[in-house]
């Protein structure tokens, strides 16, 4: 399980970094428009959001879409 931060203020792009940079996904600039095609990119919540290393895309979208742990 990975641990992942978002902040006030961060969009769908940083997130998608950070992502990518946790090991989560292949892409961060595919991933980021995969949630703005779904319309998700502004639902994202803001705090600490716990994501199993092997979550698909949309496990990981509905995650940080939650209220955070």
């Amino acid at each position: 399980i990975v641990e992942l931060e978002i902040k006030q203020g961060e969009f769908s792009d940083v997130v998608s970094k950070k992502l990518f940079q946790a090991g989560l996904i292949p892409d961060a600039d595919k991933f980021n428009a995969y949630m703005t095609q779904k319309g998700v990119d502004d639902s994202l919540r803001v705090g600490v959001h716990l994501i199993p290393i092997d979550a698909t895309a949309d496990e990981i979208i509905e995650i940080l879409q939650e209220k955070p742990q």
